[in-house]
């Protein structure tokens, strides 16, 4: 399959370009860091059961899946963030946009007369009912807020989700953009998106996959060294008398 060609970038992506490489190289330190955990504290917190469910083919296979299972329980969470300040930085470099001073509101930016007020979220299945009956609320306090120190003022509530199959919905309090319509909102690029994907690409090359692979090595090690793993087996006995903090019965008792 023949990659998607680059799109021709506009005249002020350079300059987001260089502060989303600063936040991009930000988070991997962070996950850098996690992973120096002991890899006994990652073991313990584990369900074994579910390993053993999960078509596993040898030690490594596993040390690297309990890895990832570590990270994933709070990954999601942590990138969020970083998709946040990615966000911030697109439009403030494409449209001046900045962090908004109106609470419970991400960021905004003025255009053609109008004031977009922002709420940026990862996906588009962010939260339940309450959470979102709580979104809407907040954006016509923010409406209110706003009109009430200028009442001329036109004022656009957008909930911007980063990712998610492309759409726009029009809500009885606010805007839906999901996906591609986000970036071009906040950008007036159509490239945004395939740019972020290349420009991450790269600290996935040069620093997450050094990282992972030392914490792999490090599971491995101490898998072996408990008697989990053995060659190329997995004694998965042992791996649930190590979460138990146990030691193994012997056979035949």
């Amino acid at each position: 399959m023949n990659a998607i060609p680059a799109k021709i970038a506009p005249a002020w992506w350079p300059a987001a370009e260089a502060e989303i490489h600063a936040i991009a190289g930000g988070y991997v330190e962070r996950i850098r860091d996690k992973l120096t955990e002991n890899p006994k504290g990652i073991v313990e917190k584990k369900n074994p059961f579910l390993f053993r469910m999960r078509a596993i083919e040898g030690p490594r296979a596993l040390a690297s899946m309990m890895i990832d299972a570590f990270l994933s329980s709070s990954e999601e969470t942590v990138f969020g963030g970083i998709l946040q300040s990615v966000a911030l930085s697109v439009c403030k470099h494409a449209k001046h946009g900045r962090p908004s001073s109106t609470e419970s509101i991400d960021m905004e930016y003025d255009q053609n007369g109008i004031r977009t007020l922002i709420q940026v979220k990862s996906g588009a299945n962010w939260g339940n009912s309450s959470q979102r009956k709580k979104l809407a609320q907040s954006f016509q306090t923010a409406r209110q807020v706003l009109r009430q120190s200028d009442s001329k003022l036109q004022v656009r509530m957008v909930e911007g989700c980063c990712y998610g199959r492309t759409r726009k919905r029009h809500l009885p309090t606010h805007e839906q953009l999901v996906g591609e319509a986000f970036w071009r909102d906040i950008s007036d690029w159509d490239g945004v998106p395939v740019a972020l994907m290349r420009l991450l690409g790269q600290h996935a090359s040069n620093g997450m996959r050094e990282a992972r692979n030392d914490a792999t090595d490090r599971m491995v090690q101490y898998l072996s060294d408990q008697g989990v793993i053995q060659g190329d087996e997995i004694l998965w006995e042992r791996l649930m008398f190590l979460v138990f903090r146990k030691q193994p019965c012997r056979p035949g008792t």
